[in-house]
């Protein structure tokens, strides 16, 4: 679905041949330009993610999974100098553009007004939902009903101890 071929040749014009070190692949770059638009990512950050992460390492053209980083952060920094700020804009812009256009399309919702009449609404908005107001069961070290809470289940498991010790003294007698 991307569109790897038509990115590497505009890529591949600012490589030359002739001159400089070996760049490294163009699907990684690709791939990794890719991850850091869709995460939004800064450079190290992309780096990290697609080091820790066998499935982006895979979608950046790695056969297999590498602790190791696959490439340095400041070869995004490279890429741009290499390129030209035009070059590199528009690159960008077409990674951009296929990769939204790989988002899954947003159904309409149907709202039923007055007269029944079904009428196709899009979302106006993002539900933000905060969970502080929730009741957690956590309980702090420092917690002084932690303490009480241990003490009381000591004294239950003792109280059952001893309970069946007694009847096993009592059936013995018996």
């Amino acid at each position: 679905m991307i569109p790897w071929d038509s990115l590497a040749a505009v890529y591949a014009k600012s490589l030359s041949s002739t001159s400089g070190r070996e760049s490294i692949d163009v699907r990684m770059v690709i791939g990794a330009l890719i991850v850091k638009y869709k995460l939004g990512l800064d450079d190290r950050g992309t780096v990290a993610m697609i080091s820790e992460n066998i499935y982006l390492q895979y979608f950046c053209g790695l056969r297999s999974f590498q602790i190791e980083e696959p490439f340095h952060p400041t070869v995004f920094v490279d890429i741009r100098k290499r390129m030209g700020s035009d070059r590199f804009d528009l690159w960008n812009e077409l990674i951009f553009e296929k990769a939204d256009s790989l988002k899954p399309k947003r159904k309409q919702h149907i709202d039923k007004n007055k007269d029944d009449h079904a009428t196709p609404t899009s979302n106006r908005g993002k539900l933000k939902i905060d969970a502080t107001v929730a009741n957690q069961k956590i309980v702090f070290p420092t917690d002084a009903n932690l303490l009480n809470t241990a003490r009381q289940e000591s004294e239950r498991i003792l109280c059952a101890l001893q309970t069946d010790r007694f009847k096993e003294k009592t059936k013995r007698l018996s």
